[in-house]
């Protein structure tokens, strides 16, 4: 299920939201932070080539390449927690042994 990125509400709705959609919180629902295509760590806030620079992930936008996300990030802190990374945050010990494992002879 989609959610609001602010207070993890539910977007029943079958279409994207429109640019000026707002979620009942007053939160913009057609913002980065609810795209499937957001990360929110790093300078890299968007995974889709050539999308244009946003100062504000949670600010309404008119982003062609927006994808409302899904539940894949639930699991942590927040209404629906941070995004998961497949694997990737799971702790120094673990980055450390793929790292390793990446430059292996």
């Amino acid at each position: 299920m989609r959610r609001c990125h602010k207070c993890g509400q539910a977007y029943k709705e079958p279409a994207q939201p429109g640019f000026n959609n707002l979620c009942a919180c007053g939160t913009a629902l057609h913002a980065c932070a609810n795209c499937q295509h957001y990360v929110p760590k790093g300078k890299l806030w968007c995974l889709k080539p050539g999308m244009p620079e946003i100062r504000d992930p949670a600010a309404a936008n008119r982003c062609d390449g927006f994808e409302f996300c899904s539940d894949h990030r639930e699991g942590g802190s927040g209404p629906i927690g941070p995004r998961t990374t497949g694997g990737l945050d799971d702790g120094p010990d673990a980055a450390r042994k793929r790292w390793e494992d990446l430059f292996r002879e």
